[in-house]
């Protein structure tokens, strides 16, 4: 009895409607990420502001916690974007 072979993968992710998705949420979350480091940095050493807009989004009093938070859903973004793209690898039987 010869094994059969695995079943061929299926590109989910070079698809028309994930490619678009993957790379706006990689974007998004580089910005909230980047934009919260540099806050944090400012709030805390005094540096000038970069990605000034993100302030926006801070409560006052509270803009060392927002910050942080943006730079973890930022990376949370970055990462759940970067995992949709790999779901095509697939395992070998040896």
């Amino acid at each position: 009895m010869t094994p059969t072979p695995p079943p061929p993968a299926t590109p989910a992710a070079s698809g028309p409607a994930r490619g678009p998705v993957a790379g706006t949420g990689r974007a998004i979350g580089g910005i909230l990420a980047i934009g919260g480091i540099a806050g944090v940095l400012r709030e805390l050493v005094g540096m000038p502001p970069l990605l000034g807009f993100l302030r926006w989004f801070t409560a006052d009093g509270y803009e060392i916690l927002c910050y942080a938070l943006m730079v973890l859903a930022g990376t949370a973004l970055c990462l759940a974007a970067d995992r949709g793209t790999r779901r095509t690898r697939t395992r070998t039987r040896t």
